[in-house]
């Protein structure tokens, strides 16, 4: 048995053509799939949340306004955005969320109230 020398590196495993043609195939899928996720984002887009799950807000936190936006978000559901969500095209300010099933009561209740304007 040789001894293994420290620097010796493992010989290359040779793809055969078509298995890296599949491989090109899905990478190029893959980059045509993040090039279009790339020319939909839009202002307002929210990466990296749900929105099937949540709604969201976001609103300043400078002064006095961003103190009362942030309890009157809070009082209404809302809480600020902590798993990395972030709002295309927003900065300054805080990410909130609010469940969907929150926020559709609070829809139909305003629904309700302005049904005969």
């Amino acid at each position: 048995m040789k001894p293994k020398k420290k620097n010796e590196k493992p010989k290359a495993v040779k793809v055969s053509a078509e298995a890296e043609a599949k491989l090109a195939a899905q990478k190029a899928e893959e980059a045509r799939e993040k090039i279009a996720a790339a020319r939909n984002l839009q202002p307002g887009t929210v990466i990296g949340g749900n929105p099937d799950l949540w709604v969201y807000y976001f609103a300043t936190t400078k002064g006095p306004e961003g103190a009362r936006y942030k309890l009157k978000l809070e009082a209404m559901g809302y809480e600020v955005c902590t798993d990395g969500e972030q709002m295309i095209g927003f900065s300054d300010g805080a990410l909130y969320r609010c469940p969907k099933e929150i926020a559709d009561e609070r829809t139909q209740e305003r629904a309700a109230k302005y049904k005969g304007f």
